[in-house]
């Protein structure tokens, strides 16, 4: 599960279990090792007319291990006071 917020044109990244050090993090041009934009495919699906989705298969690394893998993940966003929050949770292909 990870939790975003939108700051004008920036993206942090609010929530990130199990490793707390990449919270309160910029993600704005956070790309996987193939050179995919996660955060901007992720933003494309929140700020679509649905606000909702799931996403293009992306590189990841599972918790506990320094490899990477194929991982898809479903993301909504919520207005909240003014504020664009992305809510996802994704699971591992490989």
């Amino acid at each position: 599960m990870f939790v975003w917020v939108v700051r004008g044109n920036r993206v942090i990244r609010l929530v990130f279990p199990p490793d707390n050090m990449g919270e309160d993090i910029e993600i704005t041009d956070m790309t996987d090792s193939s050179g995919t934009n996660i955060t901007e495919m992720i933003m494309k699906i929140a700020n679509s007319r649905k606000g909702e989705g799931w996403s293009e298969p992306y590189q990841w690394k599972k918790p506990r291990e320094n490899i990477d893998s194929r991982k898809i993940s479903f993301v909504k966003s919520v207005i909240n006071k003014g504020r664009m929050y992305v809510v996802g949770a994704g699971y591992y292909l490989t």
